[in-house]
């Protein structure tokens, strides 16, 4: 039996368009694969104004989340 973890998916997580990555998610499985890379950045120029990809991800935990 293998205790090894492999990446299965590295995202780079932007506070607002246009700005650098302030953290970086990473996925771990048992089973050896391909590393998928992916960018999610959370809202656009205006405060508070959330990107279509953040408000799907996580509109279940907002009441009043406004979307671009």
């Amino acid at each position: 039996k293998s205790n090894k973890w492999y990446v299965h998916r590295i995202t780079k997580v932007y506070p607002k368009t246009g700005k650098d990555a302030h953290r970086v998610l990473i996925e771990f499985g048992k089973v050896k694969k391909g590393i998928e890379y992916d960018e999610l950045t959370i809202e656009t120029e205006q405060r508070h104004k959330y990107t279509k990809k953040y408000y799907e991800l996580t509109k279940d935990f907002y009441l009043n989340a406004v979307c671009e």
